[in-house]
């Protein structure tokens, strides 16, 4: 069905919002994906009219309903928790397509279950309405640790998406893949008979400020008192999971939507729901302790464990605090750092720092379309929002740093934690890749450079900056899959062909931002110059220059390899540095198989550099390497002069004089003769199997500087 085929069902979205609220006033929102927001209220015998707005916005804006009571005197606008008269139902936002099975298991059947295009939204009837606020957030909160549910979406105030309209994806969502959806009422889990005292519900662990406090500094005292923990009996399932797998099993950080991008996210999640479950710090950091819990991974590998431990419990126990730890003034959060990081937190605003391609992100629901890579726009709309949902203003600067910082905690290296995660089967592949699947000839060469290759682009990925300064060319006919095989064991977002040379130093950084196999295009087709360009920007391990985000220079060791490609067999264009070319004639390159069998070339590659494997060629193959080089040297025209000049001979020796050459043969003389003319008639001398320059000696008893080689023919005549 397409979007223009795709229609509403108001007739449910009527009957829902009839089962909502029977005999009150309905207060519905709807939003135009990445635009204005809209409000009207109307009285339950207002049919039509609520048939008329619904029509007129289906299929083009997304369609919600305040799912509590409002104030008499609050119409036609989106409410405030203090417009919230009384609550009538809890509620709980699962934004997870798989979350319906979370929702049969659970011990409290829901009165209402939505599907609401990107999850469910799900809802319980109170027996007797409250208003109770604080204490209905507080299960709502309950609700959301145990069904795994959105924590920016609790507070009474809520709207929720309105079954029998379209859900339409923003340009952000889209651009993911999301697609309409017709939001709909799940039947099979609805029974509006059910309804329940407020007292079934669980209540979340509610911690003070000062609590927070107080329980820290008794830690902190002695943090190498710390011990590891166990998991009490009853967490919920999930966050147990979390904790013994260390990583989301069902999205994993290393799939292609992961719950947590980063360790720290999951450490982060883990510590929260265990401080709302009531355990103490000395737990908390005791479970992050625990080597038998996958959840301890980053936690050990630090220098001070039980030190990082105690940072990661004290930073979830402010987050989950009600109140704020720099305190209030006058009802509204003081305007400091701290303070600002948790509103953030607060905001459900996920901000995370992807180490290898220098990049930071700020993501959640909160920000609707503007989430993704850090901007000056971004950090401007979270100011707003925390100025919007907690009354203070923290700045630009304080938005921005406390950003930063929160990025800085959440940072991540997904193409680390790809190589961590491969299982190499055994079978080894790497020392023939080039033969097996590129089609060069099998040799003790080719297998030396198809390995070290890609046991470097592993090292560089764990030792950023460590010395490789040498360069596979691929060499081949067009259309033979060589830039393909590149990208392919890159993937596609790590590679990168863009022109090097010709940018600046720091644009030259940036654009190796993010890039772990570079290729270098045509080599044949470079001037001298540029050549000479590849060889000192290739010998370089580090980078330096201003990162988008920073205000000062930086160095940034490079995790990047270069690898060049080429049409033709004669591209070098002297003999200086071409120790720094590894050529590999290739031929059809088999790239479906290259796919194939891609993680385990990176499995073997990722085993053998931890078992500290050489990425220098072997003693023994540098004069092979020598004769590969020399075989791609560009012939000089001046080779085909100097063939066609007759030497003199003597004693069993031609001759050539160094002068006579320039001078009378190649017509260079006077003030055109240059110092580089007698250096480039040396290669080319050499390069012909002659020796010198030295002093030779002619039959008429003259010495001058000039070239020999052995020979059987006769003197030449007087």
């Amino acid at each position: 069905m397409t979007d223009t085929e795709f229609k509403g069902n108001t007739n449910e979205a009527l009957e829902f919002a009839s089962l909502l609220h029977p005999n009150d006033i309905a207060h519905f929102v709807t939003i135009v994906p990445d635009g204005s927001i809209t409000a009207r209220s109307f009285a339950p015998t207002d049919l039509l009219a609520m048939r008329q707005f619904i029509d007129q916005r289906q299929g083009r804006e997304n369609m919600y309903l305040h799912v509590n009571i409002l104030k008499p005197g609050i119409r036609n606008r989106k409410a405030k928790k203090e417009d919230v008269a009384s609550v009538r139902y809890l509620h709980v936002d699962i934004d997870d397509p798989e979350g319906l099975e979370r929702i049969k298991n659970f011990p409290l059947p829901p009165t209402v279950v939505v599907l609401s295009g990107g999850g469910y939204n799900v809802y319980w009837r109170l027996k007797q309405e409250t208003t109770d606020i604080a204490g209905v957030e507080n299960r709502n909160r309950w609700l959301v640790e145990r069904l795994d549910g959105d924590r920016a979406a609790t507070d009474v105030s809520r709207i929720l998406r309105l079954p029998g309209t379209i859900n339409i994806p923003t340009k952000v969502k889209a651009s993911k893949g999301r697609k309409r959806t017709l939001s709909r009422i799940v039947r099979e889990y609805t029974d509006m008979s059910r309804a329940y005292d407020i007292s079934e519900f669980g209540e979340v662990l509610e911690i003070s400020p000062r609590h927070v406090v107080e329980k820290t500094n008794a830690v902190s005292v002695a943090n190498s008192n710390l011990r590891p923990a166990e998991i009490r009996p009853g967490l919920a399932s999930r966050i147990d999971q979390l904790i013994r797998k260390g990583d989301d099993p069902e999205n994993p950080r290393n799939s292609a939507k992961p719950r947590y991008r980063s360790r720290s996210e999951t450490v982060f999640a883990v510590t929260c729901a265990l401080h709302r479950a009531g355990y103490s710090v000395e737990e908390v950091a005791g479970i992050l302790l625990n080597s038998d819990y996958g959840i301890s991974e980053s936690i050990l590998e630090k220098r001070n464990p039980h030190a990082e431990a105690l940072r990661q419990t004290q930073k979830s126990l402010r987050a989950v605090s009600n109140d704020w730890p720099d305190g209030e003034s006058h009802g509204i959060p003081k305007r400091t750092f701290q303070n600002t990081q948790v509103g953030i937190i607060r905001l459900r605003i996920r901000c995370s720092y992807n180490v290898f391609k220098n990049r930071m992100y700020v993501e959640g629901e909160a920000l609707q379309s503007h989430h993704g890579e850090m901007t000056d726009k971004v950090c401007l709309l979270v100011r707003d929002l925390i100025n919007k949902h907690f009354g203070f203003d923290p700045g630009s600067e304080m938005t921005r740093d406390a950003v930063y910082q929160l990025c800085n905690e959440n940072a991540y290296d997904p193409l680390l934690d790809y190589l961590n995660s491969l299982v190499w089967d055994g079978i080894e592949r790497i020392d023939r890749w080039l033969v097996d699947l590129a089609g060069a000839e099998d040799s003790q060469y080719i297998r030396a450079v198809g390995r070290i290759v890609l046991i470097a682009a592993v090292r560089r990925v764990r030792s950023p900056g460590v010395k490789f300064d040498t360069i596979l060319v691929l060499e081949g006919p067009q259309g033979s899959g060589k830039s393909s095989a590149i990208k392919i064991l890159a993937g596609e977002e790590y590679f990168s062909d863009q022109d090097l040379l010709a940018l600046e130093p720091r644009a030259q950084m940036e654009a190796l931002e993010g890039v772990w196999l570079y290729e270098l295009g045509e080599l044949a087709g470079m001037r001298h110059a540029d050549v000479n360009k590849v060889k000192a920007f290739a010998s370089r391990s580090i980078d330096r220059g201003r990162a988008a985000y920073g205000r000062f220079a930086e160095v940034r060791p490079r995790r990047v390899i270069l690898i060049g490609t080429t049409n033709d067999d004669q591209y070098l264009k002297d003999e200086t540095g071409n120790r720094r070319f590894w050529p590999v004639r290739t031929g059809d390159i088999d790239t479906e198989l290259l796919s194939v069998t891609r993680n385990q070339l990176w499995a073997e590659a990722a085993f053998r550099e931890a078992n500290g494997e050489s990425i220098l060629l072997p003693i023994d193959l540098w004069d092979v390497a020598a004769s590969e080089q020399g075989q791609r040297l560009e012939p000089d025209p001046w080779e085909d002069v100097v063939l066609s000049t007759e030497p003199d001979v003597f004693n069993g020796r031609e001759l050539m004089s160094s002068v006579y050459l320039l001078e009378n043969v190649l017509k260079i003389s006077g003030a055109q003769l240059q110092k580089h003319h007698y250096r480039r008639l040396s290669k080319v001398m050499k390069a012909l199997g002659w020796n010198g320059p030295t002093t030779i000696t002619t039959e008429a008893g003259r010495k001058m500087k000039g070239y020999w080689r052995l020979t059987s023919r006769p003197n030449s005549p007087m």
